[in-house]
């Protein structure tokens, strides 16, 4: 952050040297936005190459070691070393040092509130709170709420990992969760851990070409006009005969003709299409073309081609 590459910011410090105690368990929680490409882990070890070899780790009383989200815990012992590092498994100078300091003879009463201490010098006092029985909510959401179905809502206990599913509704495919971000946002069906109540919203783009809607059947759609759908998988296009749609959206549609020719296209680049078997792309005019001729332009050969009605078969 400050030139020198990432680096972990603690209460709104960069890389500050920590001084723990004896006797005390600290937990660090992590950011999931910003922590998600950086392993947390403790070492023995001042510098690590950061290359996933994890040098000096250390493990004693601690969990949740090398976590990217979540928490990260460690119980500070009698036998904890008196200088421990905290580093990153992924890039070297994220980190910094530790300083363990016994805190015998520091507070009389550890447990007592309020409590009251000596001052010997510079010190650091640090309050323990215990989660105890503590709960979230999560709240899950369907955007469009007709693009599909969410499940895996409730109220867990903190920290807990939740399985979470999107399934679309005909006509729609999932493009990702927003909100609290599980680690996989892309994956429809994915875990999510709970540290605080949360909304995650599921959204949904439409797929025009995979619509099951319409009066008898058949569907419009904006870009490929009239088309009515088998229970086979293959749709009749009033304007070119049978296609099959083949992936989650438009951007991968093949048109196969009666004489068996294949080609293909996708809603970003329709009504340039491209033919395998002239190993080139075609362009479809629908201002030129009739009920008895369909018009192409092939621009391998530089020439417009006719082809049969409602077909990709050339007359």
């Amino acid at each position: 952050m400050d030139g020198q590459g990432n680096a972990f910011f603690i209460a709104g410090r960069e890389r500050p040297v920590l001084r723990l105690y004896r006797g005390v368990t600290y937990r660090f929680f992590l950011n999931d936005a910003e922590s998600s490409a950086q392993p947390f882990f403790f070492s023995t070890q001042s510098e690590t190459v950061g290359d996933g070899t994890y040098e000096g780790e250390y493990l004693s009383g601690v969990t949740g070691s090398r976590s990217t989200f979540g928490s990260v815990e460690i119980s500070v012992g009698a036998d904890t070393p008196s200088t421990l590092y905290y580093h990153s498994g992924s890039a070297s100078g994220v980190g910094g040092r530790i300083h363990v300091v016994d805190s015998e003879g520091l507070i009389t009463s550890p447990s007592a509130n309020p409590v009251t201490f000596n001052v010997a010098g510079d010190i650091a006092i640090e309050a323990t709170y215990a989660e105890g029985s503590t709960e979230h909510a999560l709240s899950l959401v369907a955007v469009p709420g007709s693009g599909g179905t969410v499940s895996g809502a409730g109220t867990y206990a903190h920290g807990s990992e939740v399985q979470i599913q999107a399934l679309p509704s005909v006509g729609y495919y999932f493009a990702g969760w927003s909100g609290g971000v599980p680690a996989d946002a892309k994956t429809a069906s994915t875990t999510y851990v709970l540290g605080d109540s949360t909304i995650l919203s599921a959204s949904f783009l439409l797929n025009q070409i995979t619509l099951d809607s319409g009066q008898d059947g058949w569907t419009y759609s904006t870009w490929l006009g009239f088309y009515k759908r088998e229970s086979s998988g293959w749709v009749f296009s009033l304007s070119h005969g049978w296609i099959y749609p083949v992936g989650d959206s438009d951007e991968s549609i093949y048109f196969q003709s009666d004489s068996g020719d294949w080609f293909w296209t996708s809603s970003s680049r329709y009504p340039y299409l491209y033919s395998y078997d002239r190993n080139g792309w075609m362009y479809y005019s629908s201002d030129d073309s009739t009920p008895e001729s369909a018009y192409f332009f092939d621009y391998g050969s530089n020439d417009w081609v006719v082809f049969k009605p409602i077909s990709f078969t050339p007359r």
